[in-house]
């Protein structure tokens, strides 16, 4: 018994620290899903013969897997904190989530020539870190964001998780809406707005992110204990708009390699 309350423990504590929860990151895939071209959902089919939203999350549940230990620190990136511009300096050694984006990108671009498993692998990690990227509190400005929060009489683990779980809170806690009905109600956008939204480099899509992340540092600077009461009513916009721009971006991406 013991031995199962301890491991009930480490699952929570590893989903606790998940970007988006496993309910944004399905929610991201779902959206994109339903973006690709009939083409593209054959040649993905290949490889994943089932919900592909099942994926989502893998590169958090294997992150401490020795074969890819060396992507743990992939899941968030560093922004200059007057410009915005995406900042490779300060986790070059490392990597973060532009890098392990690009090198999937690079990879899945000439997919025909890798093996199964290879493009498997490289589908995960697009998936998943293009999700990070758009994630509120996976955009450093400089000190990171782990650090015990309050809004109202409620404590939060961190500042970080608190906005890892936005998504699930405005749409499955306060909503009651399950992933398919948060997706049709953040599907809204025109084609030409899409179109728009998918426009860029991943560079110009990480500039995007942190002009509009950056606002919850002006609600709650660095280091806030007691958040505004109104915090998350004021995140719901900003948090919609990033999933929903990491949905249309992700198709972007896989409509490019498997629509061949």
């Amino acid at each position: 018994m013991k031995k199962v309350i301890l491991s009930l423990l480490a699952i929570f504590t590893l989903a606790s620290g998940f970007s988006w929860n496993n309910y944004g990151h399905q929610v991201v895939v779902k959206l994109a899903e339903r973006h690709l071209t009939e083409r593209a959902k054959e040649n993905i089919r290949k490889y994943f013969d089932y919900d592909l939203a099942k994926e989502a999350s893998w590169m958090d549940r294997h992150c401490n897997d020795k074969e890819i230990l060396c992507t743990k620190s992939w899941h968030t990136f560093v922004a200059d904190q007057k410009s915005h511009y995406y900042d490779p300096g300060y986790r070059l050694e490392p990597g973060d989530a532009l890098r392990g984006i690009l090198m999937a990108d690079w990879n899945l671009s000439h997919y025909k020539t890798l093996t199964d498993s290879a493009v498997m692998m490289n589908i995960r990690m697009v998936i998943h870190f293009l999700g990070d990227m758009h994630c509120p509190s996976h955009c450093y400005f400089g000190p990171k964001t782990h650090y015990k929060v309050r809004i109202k009489e409620k404590d939060y683990k961190s500042f970080h998780a608190l906005y890892d779980m936005m998504g699930t809170i405005l749409h499955k806690e306060r909503k009651g809406e399950n992933i398919d009905q948060c997706v049709e109600a953040l599907d809204t956008a025109k084609k030409s707005e899409i179109k728009k939204i998918q426009k860029g480099s991943v560079y110009d899509w990480a500039k995007d992110c942190a002009d509009r992340i950056a606002v919850i540092f002006e609600w709650n600077p660095y280091g806030t204990y007691q958040l505004k009461d109104d915090t998350i009513e004021r995140g719901e916009k900003m948090t919609d708009t990033q999933l929903q721009y990491a949905g249309y971006r992700l198709a972007k991406l896989l409509n490019n390699y498997f629509d061949k």
